[in-house]
């Protein structure tokens, strides 16, 4: 809900969200924001990677609705500057490490 109230007094129009799980964070922005895209881990690979108690929240609840874009990717080997001149709201959540964090905020800046 945080993430919606910035977005809706700054009226942003489009959400890139970075690591997006399950699509908590991205499905209440959907009401507000008119496009989002969501950078997540291809299914199989967020499969090895997270906790065994994860994995079953992750299987079948990624995020859908026709405003939401996926791509199904690594954030290290996404291209962001194709949205960098529309997107007015980004939301790192992706890996957790501090290299993780440090390169994707360097890639948006």
């Amino acid at each position: 809900m945080f993430l919606k109230l910035i977005a809706i007094k700054s009226g942003s129009k489009e959400y890139l969200e970075v690591g997006t799980y399950i699509g908590e964070s991205i499905n209440i922005l959907t009401d507000c924001c008119e496009k989002l895209y969501s950078v997540t881990l291809p299914i199989e690979k967020a499969m090895k990677q997270f906790k065994p108690s994860w994995r079953t929240n992750f299987i079948g609840k990624l995020a859908t609705n026709e405003n939401i874009v996926s791509y199904y990717t690594d954030s290290r080997q996404f291209d962001f500057s194709k949205h960098a001149d529309t997107v007015d709201l980004y939301f790192i959540d992706g890996d957790h490490s501090y290299e993780g964090v440090y390169n994707d905020t360097k890639i948006f800046l």
